[in-house]
């Protein structure tokens, strides 16, 4: 286990994982540390029921204090909490199995908080709706801010567990200010897309990456010729993937980047749910099918060619990925493009070596928007207006 995962249960890395995650969200508003440390201090250990009651619990709190802020007219406090509220409510459905009745309600009620929480978002959130294969997944457009004219686009690929209503906090709002309009949305395998519409992933991910750049050039705010594509985790494979066939887009970013997908790695350490949520993710029958469906995500032998510019930010300790620096190599020396790797080590000082540098999202944040703006490009930013 990872010294730098913040270790509320230290015989429970799973959920002591989940916490480190939510605490690493807390400097860009989506948690205060009191709130989570009230909630950790109330869940009874191993006990998936307690886990989700907790949150739950304070994921209603945190609500209705943002309603009362809007009874007064306070915005600021509004948005904070519905924004808090809605990382509660995420947390709170994690541990539920997909069959259970509270699945799908508390998935609906953590995306009503989110859009609550972004009617006072600057500017205002935008909903959208992507064609897909007959469906529409939904998602959120973030227009790029302090810039004129078109901008660069990134889309965002979740990992495995994330949901679009996180990765505002994760990526959405710091590119937004880094002056990239940003995509994030429900694509197949991710958050209602399964488990409403029931389309799980597949490994042909530019299947789905594609509608979303048919979407992006059809907007005036977006440079058409300046699509980056950017995920984590699972996505670590999508996000390679999709770039080696989808050639509109122009460089791309990986944070833990996957080679192969290897379920053995750390399947005795996932919870029962977590199993029955992979299986669901990869629309397999069973445990057994999981295993013979997961050998199609791989990189090795693809016949598409990585061409375009590709950045690979790997963790050193990170326990999640299997094998995670011989991944982040063995990526970069199949692309045909100019690769990048980046391997964050504990001796830096400042973290950002656990799992997609959840640890602290800072250094992930600095180094993948430098190095778009150097091989994506980037409109020069408005300048800051003096002080008095």
């Amino acid at each position: 286990m990872a010294t730098q995962t913040w270790n509320a249960w230290p015989d429970n890395p799973h959920w002591s994982w989940q916490v480190t995650r939510i605490i690493g969200l807390i400097d860009f508003g989506a948690a205060n540390f009191t709130e989570v440390w009230e909630v950790v201090q109330r869940i009874k250990e191993r006990d998936n029921e307690s886990w989700h009651q907790e949150w739950a619990r304070m994921a209603r709190l945190v609500e209705e204090m943002a309603v009362k802020a809007e009874r007064n007219d306070n915005r600021l406090s509004a948005r904070n909490n519905y924004s808090r509220a809605t990382q509660y409510h995420r947390l709170s459905h994690f541990y539920l199995l997909g069959s259970d009745e509270r699945k799908l309600p508390t998935l609906h009620r953590m995306t009503e908080c989110f859009k609550a929480a972004g009617k006072y978002f600057d500017p205002p959130l935008e909903s959208v709706v992507i064609p897909y294969e007959g469906k529409r997944l939904p998602g959120y457009f973030l227009p790029a801010l302090n810039v004129d004219g078109p901008a660069p686009a990134l889309i965002y690929l979740n990992g495995a567990d994330s949901l679009s209503e996180e990765v505002y906090f994760t990526a959405g709002r710091a590119a937004q200010e880094f002056g990239y309009n940003f995509l994030m949305f429900n694509a197949p395998g991710v958050g209602l897309t399964l488990y409403e519409l029931g389309v799980p992933t597949r490994p042909d991910s530019e299947k789905f990456v594609s509608p979303v750049v048919d979407y992006l050039e059809g907007r005036s705010e977006v440079n058409s010729g300046q699509i980056g594509l950017l995920g984590e985790s699972f996505a670590g494979y999508l996000v390679p993937r999709a770039a080696a066939f989808e050639k509109r887009i122009k460089a791309t970013a990986v944070w833990s980047p996957v080679y192969e997908v290897n379920l053995g790695h750390t399947w005795a350490l996932r919870p029962e749910p977590f199993k029955d949520h992979t299986i669901r993710l990869l629309g397999a029958k069973d445990e057994a099918d999981v295993f013979e469906k997961s050998r199609a995500y791989t990189l090795r032998n693809m016949p598409g060619e990585i061409t375009c510019p590709i950045y690979l930010l790997q963790g050193s300790e990170d326990w999640l990925i299997h094998r995670p620096i011989e991944a982040a190599l063995a990526i970069a020396r199949q692309a045909k493009g100019h690769a990048e790797v980046r391997i964050v080590e504990r001796d830096e000082g400042v973290g950002g070596v656990c799992h997609c540098q959840k640890d602290n999202l800072h250094v992930a944040h600095l180094d993948t928007f430098n190095w778009f703006k150097k091989h994506l490009g980037a409109p020069p930013l408005k300048p800051l207006k003096k002080g008095g």
